[in-house]
């Protein structure tokens, strides 16, 4: 025995009499096995039984239970003093020294202490009691040995009401996890994203949970109990899985949850999301006592089968105490196929049926369940939506010039030549000469080279080195960790000569395939630089998956410049690379380009270009150029893309052309999105055009592909021809003679045979037919882009402000459909001159009628004027903050400058009201929104960020009545309003100011004085309304819900069974109220000495509120819908006709929509809700 312990007993985390019956109970089953000894090593037992805990692993520890009331307990000497917070006596405690066996200790004092036993039983299932152990213990002692592995976890297995409140709290902090999880942006790291997850669990207060937080970004969510890594980042497009086990006093609730990095669900996802939910809604339903464990997982089988992917072995198991390194049960309690287990009442699982999805990762969206008789119900009481959240996309700009002046650092660039030539009615033509480039006579050596160099800096977990002299040292290391690595690649021969050519330098393999039709000469070029390469029977798309299936088959990495889901990291690093020769071009340009002509395969390279000029326009106020896209006739998936409403669109066929390089059926995820919002005009080309270039640029002395003379094929066709489709082309993209147009020649005669025929070749005249071409969006002079209050201003350009009779309308060129536009754009009359000017720190827009938009850009206003004369503002008190910008921390909107809020692809301004009650600052301007303020998790996910804005009328700020428009985020402190001098006469206080969102309640720490704040207000002169609505939380604890369950008072479904809702408190039972027994009693929770609330004539006050808020272009129908149940139907959107209301001076209000019209209208498919702007 041990003497008095020295530090201070903790207490354990249940009471005396918990663990008494706990021991009672133990005993009467070991009775039952006529068991007299039961020796217990596992640590989830030991914990259970006693409270003692420890992280150490000494050689034995055990905890020995005799059918005589005895029990003792032996550890390590070091370990005893755990025993403090246990509910372990000094006198039950057994030690041994580290220079002692602990498994002759174990035996001495079980022969002391318990030495006329017949059976012991043992745990021969224990991780905690190796066999050599075993045998000793069997050798030494006289007596039986039993199996009880299952003899306490069958106890443990029925939780009592002490350990669910500890679960529930389990599950709080799992939540707080789970959410900050959720938080993460894109860039993190797994290893980051985990340490934000274990930061928000401590501060909840909890402690180390049994399995660490399993973070996996995109694909990794495949790989089976994967924790992250510090050297994999969160990227565009990914999914992130997260599974977490919150903890408190060693008891776990955990939950799966997804995210997608992305502004909508791909239709994959969505499809894996609703099955997921809906196996769980079937599983939830049928886990009552009684229920076989294998049917159930049938069922929620069934649902799971309904879409691809890999399912979960086990859709369930038991989850509760856990040490390292399980938190479950499910050695003792599982849902499987094969589980004949019955569940009983009081039972917890986590429920886990879940979707792996081959090119995203995982799909879960698990729950911890507590068995009821009405089914399974959740201990997280909806603290964490069930459904796949979105991250917001980033907004750095992966192809700036920070990127391209490293690229040209590492690889120690030269700059290859720019001509200028001339072209009949063209200001000007430059050629960048891409045939020059490092000697291999294409531009792709570029990329491929930074790729696989930045590759293998990641693999050894360093950065991207910043200097040329820093690679051979990149190198050197590689070659000690990992000696030789092959990469893959698919080709026609330009990119694959580049990675041939960069493996050869860094001291790598190549291998790469090429489709059918490639060049020979091509093949020779790639084999000349050390690689194995050979010609497929394939077209190129079939060659690229061929080159994937290699690379998994064999280990290869592949290095691809189009993207495939899940591979997105290495196309983006080769589109980095191909950034380079438009810094060079620039520098040797004498002025900016109007024009860039560009080729596209699978758009890499176009995408390169178009964003690396898209970063200079956000740094450094640069016009954006129009962008012109070629591809061959046979291949023109963007054009097809284009022409499909802007949705990605795959070619399909042989994909035959003379120009092999752009022969791609399928553009690259990565590039279309910036091609669809940027380019001006998709052209597909016949090869004669491809020809005709050729042989143009060889007159100038330049050498030029197939590729490289498309691109002047095609702008001498546009300039010189008279044909229909080319003229239109031409009018619409504004060539003439003051435009500068940059064209990239990108390869040489890299097949020298077909070279030489060209030039023998006359030229072909332009005809009709030898283009086809679809628009994109028209970007040209100063564009002005915002959103306010819901009004989406796409992108407007001065020249596309049109007005209608008196009123002037914004539209967008080329991003709308004609069903989109309130008003058709033929039907407008252009009859008055509009003008936009910069004046003084304000930009403003004006018709030469009476009507201006005045943006004020720091401090960030927004002025209606008629006649000279404010008539509206917005955030004229300065309330609105925006919140973390990338890098910048908290920043004051008066520290903006007005060409991050007004110029396009930057931070665009975006002020989004939650359609009556508060702002969100949207996704455009953070790369994440805080869901968490002064420690408190926001309860809508898509919820608010800003702090407030106002909008007020300038010579009646009360004239509607006794309200005007203030429309406040709930985080604002109410001294704000007097602060601010914000009219209000009404608060209303949704659900959260209830306790745990049980309506007639009030929450007894942030309302602890409900009366008091009544009568406060009351004094002001001000009323407050509380939300109470009819869907009443399931809780046993709760009196409403208690009360209507006892006098049979719900809503049933069909079957007569209590009908199982949910809603804003999580599961609920909703009232009938065709009972009159019903209404009856719901009066009288309305007393006012059961629930202190204001009284009913106060929502009278509430009215002139209400027309304020339509007034002002935001319908207060459906105001919580966005924050709680995704995004509302278009309906919630619109305005009531408010004619004949209180008029505003000019009498702005007589009409709908007068002063500031907004009209919803909604994009069939998608969710979010345009608003346009017009003026009177």
């Amino acid at each position: 025995m041990v003497g008095p312990l020295g530090p201070p007993n903790l207490h354990p985390p249940f009471a005396p009499d918990e663990y008494a019956a706990r021991l009672a109970s133990v005993q009467r089953s070991m009775a039952e096995r006529k068991v007299d000894l039961l020796i217990i090593t596992e640590p989830e037992n030991i914990y259970y039984m006693t409270g003692y805990q420890t992280v150490g692993s000494p050689e034995v520890q055990a905890l020995m239970i005799d059918a005589t009331d005895k029990s003792y307990f032996v550890t390590r000497q070091l370990e005893v003093s755990n025993a403090s917070r246990s509910n372990l006596r000094t006198d039950q405690l057994e030690v041994y020294v580290d220079y002692e066996s602990g498994i002759s200790k174990l035996c001495n004092v079980i022969m002391r202490e318990s030495p006329s036993i017949k059976t012991a039983g043992l745990e021969m299932t224990s991780r905690r009691l190796t066999a050599a152990q075993r045998q000793i213990l069997e050798s030494r002692l006289s007596c039986n040995f039993v199996d009880c592995s299952s003899l306490i976890p069958k106890h443990r297995l029925i939780k009592s009401p002490a350990e669910i409140a500890i679960m529930k709290r389990a599950a709080e902090i799992c939540a707080a996890g789970v959410q900050a999880g959720l938080s993460s942006t894109v860039h993190m790291t797994e290893s980051q994203i985990a340490g934000n997850i274990y930061h928000a669990m401590c501060e909840k207060g909890g402690e180390y949970p049994a399995y660490p937080p399993f973070v996996c970004a995109g694909r990794n969510g495949c790989i089976g109990h994967y924790t992250g890594s510090g050297h994999h980042a969160l990227r565009d497009g990914d999914l992130l899985f997260l599974e977490i086990g919150g903890c408190f006093e060693r008891y776990h609730a955990a939950l799966m949850r997804s995210c997608y990095v992305g502004t909508a669900l791909p239709q994959a996802l969505a499809e894996a999301e609703a099955a997921v939910l809906k196996a769980m809604d079937t599983a939830k339903n049928l886990m009552r006592p009684g229920a076989v464990a294998r049917d159930v997982d049938r069922a929620a089988r069934r649902e799971l089968e309904k879409v691809q992917g890999t399912m979960s072995l086990r859709s369930g198991y038991s989850i509760g105490i856990g040490f390292y390194p399980d938190w479950g049960e499910a050695e003792h309690f599982r849902m499987d196929p094969g589980s004949e287990q019955v569940f009983e009442e009081k039972m917890v699982l986590h429920l886990i049926p879940w979707l792996q999805l081959p090119d995203y990762g995982g799909v879960g969206l698990s729950d911890t369940v507590l068995i009821t008789p009405h089914g399974a119900v959740s201990l997280f009481d909806r603290l964490v939506r069930p459904q796949i959240a979105l991250i917001p996309p980033s907004l750095r700009q992966p192809f700036g010039p920070e990127e391209s002046q490293r690229v040209r650092r590492v690889l120690k660039l030269e700059p290859t030549p720019l001509e200028k030539l001339h072209l009949e009615g063209l200001g000007s033509l430059f050629v960048k000469d891409e045939s020059k480039r490092l000697g291999l006579q294409a531009f792709k050596v570029v990329g491929g080279a930074y790729a696989m160099l930045r590759f293998m800096c990641k693999r050894l977990a360093l950065p991207m080195v910043e200097e040329h002299q820093d690679v051979s040292d990149v190198q050197r290391q590689y070659a000690e960790r990992f000696g030789i690595t092959t990469f893959v690649t698919a080709t026609d021969g330009n990119h694959g000569r580049g990675v041939a050519w960069a493996a050869k330098t860094f001291g790598q393999k190549a291998v790469v395939y090429m489709p059918k039709g490639s060049a020979l000469q091509r093949l020779q070029h790639v084999k000349d630089l050390g690689a194995e390469a050979e010609i497929t029977d394939l077209n190129y798309d079939d060659t690229v998956e061929m080159a994937f299936a290699e690379g998994r088959k064999k280990g290869w990495v592949v290095l691809q410049d189009t993207t495939a889901p899940g591979y997105t990291e290495i196309p983006e690093w080769i589109m980095q690379g191909y950034t380079a020769m438009v810094q060079e071009s620039l520098e040797a340009m004498e002025d900016f380009p109007s024009h860039v002509l560009l080729q596209m395969g699978v758009g890499s390279m176009a995408a390169a270009v178009v964003g690396h000029f898209s970063a200079l326009r956000v740094s450094n106020g640069y016009r954006m150029p129009r962008f012109l896209v070629l591809e061959p006739k046979n291949a023109a998936c963007g054009l097809e893309s284009m022409r499909n409403d802007g949705k990605l669109t795959e070619v399909t066929g042989e994909l035959d052309t003379m120009i092999a390089g752009l022969a791609c059926g399928v553009p690259s995820s990565i590039a279309w999105p910036i091609l669809r919002e940027h380019v001006s005009a998709f052209v597909s080309v016949e090869d004669e055009i491809a020809g005709n270039g050729m042989r143009l640029l060889h007159r100038h002395g330049i050498e030029a592909g197939e590729c490289g003379g498309a691109a002047a094929g095609l702008l001498e066709h546009i300039m010189s021809s008279n044909c229909q489709t080319a003229t239109a082309l031409r009018e619409a993209l504004a060539l003439g003679a003051d435009s500068q147009v940059l064209i990239i020649n990108t390869e040489g005669a890299t097949d020298p045979e077909n070279y030489r025929l060209q030039l023998t070749l006359p030229h072909v005249k332009p005809r009709d037919g030898m283009l086809t071409f679809e628009l994109g969006v028209l970007i040209a002079g100063r564009i002005l882009r915002f959103r306010v209050l819901g009004i989406v201003v796409h992108t407007v350009e001065p020249s596309t402000i049109k007005v209608a009779g008196h009123k002037l309308q914004a539209l967008a060129v080329g991003t709308l459909q004609s069903a989109d536009v309130v008003r058709k754009e033929e039907e407008m009359q252009v009859d008055v001159v509009v003008s936009m000017k910069d004046i003084g720190g304000a930009t403003e827009v004006a018709s030469s009628g009476d009507c201006k938009v005045r943006l004020k850009h720091s401090p960030f206003e927004l002025h209606f004027i008629v006649k000279d004369e404010v008539v509206q503002k917005l955030n004229s008190q300065h309330l609105l903050n925006f919140e973390r910008q990338p890098h910048a921390g908290l920043v004051d909107a008066t520290d903006v400058d007005s060409n991050d809020l007004f110029e396009v692809d930057q931070v665009v301004l975006s002020l989004t009201l939650e359609v009556s009650t508060y702002c969100q600052l949207y996704h455009d301007l953070t790369e994440r929104l805080p869901e968490s303020f002064g420690g408190h998790t926001d309860s809508k996910p898509r919820g608010p960020a800003g702090v407030g804005i106002d909008v007020s009328f300038e010579e009646s700020r009360r004239a509607l009545s006794q309200s005007a428009l203030s429309s406040v985020q709930r985080r604002m402190r109410l001294t704000k309003f007097d602060q601010y001098d914000i009219p209000y006469d009404v608060l209303w206080l949704d659900i959260e100011h209830t306790d745990s969102k049980k309506y007639f309640t009030w929450h007894p720490t942030h309302f602890s004085q409900a009366g008091k704040l009544l009568d406060t207000l009351e004094a002001s002169g001000r009323k407050l309304v509380t939300i109470i609505d009819p869907h009443i939380k399931k809780d046993t604890g709760y009196d409403v819900y208690k009360k209507m369950q006892s006098h049979d008072l719900f809503t049933k479904t069909k079957d007569k069974q209590l009908y199982d809702g949910w809603c804003w408190p999580g599961t609920s039972s909703y009232p009938d109220f065709c009972n009159p027994g019903a209404r009856k009693l719901w009066t009288s929770f309305f007393r006012m000495d059961y629930y202190p609330h204001n009284r009913w004539e106060h929502l009278a006050i509430s009215v002139p509120m209400l027309v304020s808020l339509c007034l002002c272009g935001a319908s207060f129908v459906g105001a919580d819908v966005p924050g709680f149940f995704y995004d509302p139907e278009p309906e919630l959107f619109r305005r009531p006709d408010v004619r004949g209301t209180r008029s505003l001076p000019n009498g702005l209000m007589q009409e709908l929509g007068s002063d500031i019209l907004v009209r919803a209208i909604s994009k069939a498919g998608e969710k979010s809700v345009d608003l346009y702007l017009q003026l009177v």
